[in-house]
This record gives structure tokens, sequence and C-alpha cells, in this order.
């Protein structure tokens, strides 16, 4: 006896939990390569230098960069012995 269709067939039941394992396995996925993306770097130490006390450091550097056409360096900061 049927009452109408008020059950769906077996096979809708396994493609909605197919879709659903489809979801989780993406969301996961998703999840690990956002987290892979997310990288910070800690800020660099050393002594700042300025044009005034290092004028033949920053012209080299200034030339170096116009040949390699690469951006301009606003900060020097060479690491400090102790």
């Amino acid at each position: 006896m049927n009452d109408g269709g008020s059950q769906l067939p077996y096979c809708f039941g396994r493609i909605n939990s197919a879709i659903i394992q489809f979801g989780v396995v993406a969301l996961v996925t998703a999840l690990i390569v956002v987290r892979s993306l997310w990288v910070s770097f800690p800020p660099p130490a050393g002594l700042p230098l300025s044009r005034q006390q290092a004028p033949r450091l920053f012209a080299l550097v200034d030339e170096l960069t116009a040949k390699l056409q690469a951006p301009r360096f606003h900060h020097i900061l060479p690491k400090t012995w102790v």
C-alpha cells in the first residue's frame, strides 16, 4: 500500500548524504588553504640608518634599484653585532 509518495525513494537519501559529505570535505579543504595563506612576519630588527648617516650606502642601493627596476628602499636596518 502506497500512501501517495509521502516517503522519498532510497536513492534520494544517498544523494543527499553524498552532497553533505562532499560539502564537508570541500569546507575542510578550503579552511586548510585559507589557514596556509595566513602568514605573519615579525618586524625586522636592526639599527635604522638615515640618508645623512650613510649617503654612499643609500646611493649604491638607489643605483641598484634603478638598474633592477625594483621598488625603492625606504629604510635600511643593518644588524647590530654586540
